[in-house]
């Protein structure tokens, strides 16, 4: 006989029929005042409806709705009526754009913009569908017979009918269970503010210099890290009750009861909504961001067969959260209620990053500068050699810490604490000193510490340690790829030639430390075991073209 096990199958009494509309208007103009200054100007306006289903078939929470099942204590189930929704038009996404080009002289030129965007509407709807009263389910047994692919129902044997009453429209059908929020000032969508400012300069022999200062704040930005639950946190004011907040609360008469017939732990009853395991949204527009840099670029049009690209930016991205996408996978919230803590440098923020790259046509061969007739230039024209060159600072690192009572508090995660900070953080070490048997100290473990919790694992502060270290990376990237190609002509027709071609990723084999171990709890944290990076890949192709 197979295992049996009992699991749902959605009886859906709605055709989910979401929408989100925008409506955009905008106007932009180039301005020539003067044969040295331009500008250019643009508006736009955007007026986005909140997400919304077609028959007003959603439900959500309303936490000003006395919940009858629990002696009116606020906070239940509501549905819309039909043609409302839980959020108005926004008529405030007015987004203005202006840049100025101003040439000195036939040399430099100044450059400066300003402008605002705002993010498009987006369902996103990852851990919510705002449906709950709009569907059901029936259990149904799985892997009964003789083998795990045998049918369990057929045509003789059908599933068994839904019989509950659809839509049920009772505000406290989700009492004990987690419920979904739609907060209307989600509507407001988030706003970057972009501005830069720099000048362009000729210096002769084709070459162009470049300098710029580029920055950006973002408001409103997402913290998918709070999506699932976090507006059902316990405030950390109750961290003082330590193994208590998981007995309960009939162990406790000195702890007031959220309403009479609350049953669960200490814990649950200090939750803001202990009627609900969990508040979850779709959205959550509270977070911000910033970045300064300073960009210089300098470019080499061909002469001699020569030509290049180079740019340089210093600069920091710092911010709330580091992705729109959803959990928690990215940005390690740690605290609903002190967003400020979770402010630090951001996962993709590089301070330094400089890349380069040529290309040179050798001087050989038909309409070169010597050997440009005979078997010889044949064999000797048509080469060109090219080089893409990089080499960026090291990635951020977190410092993180598990195994906590996680069902004491209902926060989305932990951090470590600082205790030492700048080049205390960590020990210099080179490739030379990479033990890939017990691994090599990198970190200092004395610079950071475990957040103190009790015998039970209930936590007793919070980590010190922000997102991101803002001290303290992981190693540099150094890499160059190189290109050589042969070109030779068929002679029969224009453009026809056959190439010869040879692309090395990783010319000099270099290989950086991987980053180390990071999980404070850890018997080998701050230890560097390996190295990362790809190693060098020779690839060689030929190809016809006529």
């Amino acid at each position: 006989m197979g295992d049996a096990y009992s699991t749902s199958m959605g009886i859906f009494g709605m055709d989910p029929n979401d929408r989100s509309r925008n409506l955009a208007l905008y106007v932009q103009d180039d301005w020539k005042v003067s044969s040295t200054l331009t500008l250019n100007l643009g508006l736009r306006w955007d007026i986005p409806t909140p997400y919304y289903e077609r028959d007003s078939e959603m439900s959500g929470l309303d936490k000003t709705l006395p919940n009858d099942a629990i002696g009116g204590y606020l906070g239940a189930l509501a549905f819309l009526s039909p043609g409302e929704r839980y959020a108005s038009r926004y008529y405030g996404q007015i987004a203005p754009r202006v840049g100025v080009a101003w040439a000195l002289n036939e040399t430099t030129v100044i450059r400066a913009g300003y402008g605002i965007n705002f993010s498009p509407p987006i369902k996103d709807g990852w851990y919510t569908s705002y449906t709950a009263g709009f569907n059901g389910s029936n259990s149904i047994n799985s892997r009964t017979g003789e083998f795990r692919e045998a049918a369990v129902y057929n045509w003789d044997t059908a599933y068994t009918p839904y019989t509950a009453e659809l839509p049920n429209m009772d505000p406290t059908q989700l009492n004990g269970t987690g419920i979904s929020f739609y907060d209307p000032s989600t509507n407001r969508l988030p706003m970057v503010q972009n501005w830069n400012i720099g000048a362009q300069f000729d210096v002769g022999w084709n070459t162009k210099i470049e300098a710029n200062y580029v920055g950006n704040r973002g408001s409103r930005m997402n913290l998918p890290m709070y999506l699932n639950g976090a507006q059902n946190q316990v405030p950390l004011s109750y961290m003082s009750l330590g193994n208590a907040l998981l007995d309960p609360i009939e162990d406790h008469p000195e702890i007031q009861k959220p309403y009479d017939s609350f049953s669960g732990t200490v814990s649950q009853a200090l939750r803001p909504f202990p009627q609900f395991r969990g508040i979850n949204t779709h959205r959550m527009n509270a977070g911000w961001s910033g970045y300064d840099s300073l960009q210089i670029s300098f470019t080499k049009r061909s002469d001699f067969g020569l030509s290049f690209l180079g740019s340089y930016t210093y600069g920091k991205a710092k911010g709330t959260s580091d992705t729109s996408g959803p959990g928690n996978y990215y940005d390690y919230g740690q605290d609903f209620y002190n967003l400020d803590a979770d402010y630090s440098t951001t996962q993709f923020h590089y301070p330094q990053d400089l890349k380069f790259t040529w290309m040179y046509d050798l001087p050989f061969g038909p309409g070169g500068q010597w050997v440009t007739d005979g078997i010889a230039s044949h064999i000797l024209g048509g080469w060109t050699v090219s080089a893409i060159m990089r080499y960026r600072s090291g990635g951020p690192l977190r410092i993180g810490f598990g195994g906590y009572a996680s069902d004491a508090l209902w926060n989305s995660g932990m951090r470590a604490n600082e205790d030492l900070h700048g080049d205390k953080q960590s020990f210099s070490i080179s490739e030379s000193d990479l033990d890939t048997d017990n691994g090599t100290p990198y970190l200092n473990p004395a610079a950071f510490s475990e957040p103190a919790v009790t015998d039970e694992f209930v936590p007793q502060e919070m980590g010190n340690s922000t997102r991101w270290l803002g001290d303290t990376r992981g190693f540099g990237l150094l890499q160059e790829d190189f290109s050589i190609i042969k070109q030779t002509s068929l002679g029969f027709r224009e453009g026809a030639n056959v190439e010869l071609r040879a692309d090395i990723v990783n010319l000099f084999n270099r290989n950086r430390l991987s980053n180390p171990n990071t999980g404070i709890s850890s018997s080998d944290f701050g230890k560097v075991f390996g190295k990362g990076g790809a190693p060098r890949a020779i690839q060689v192709g030929l190809r016809i073209n006529w």
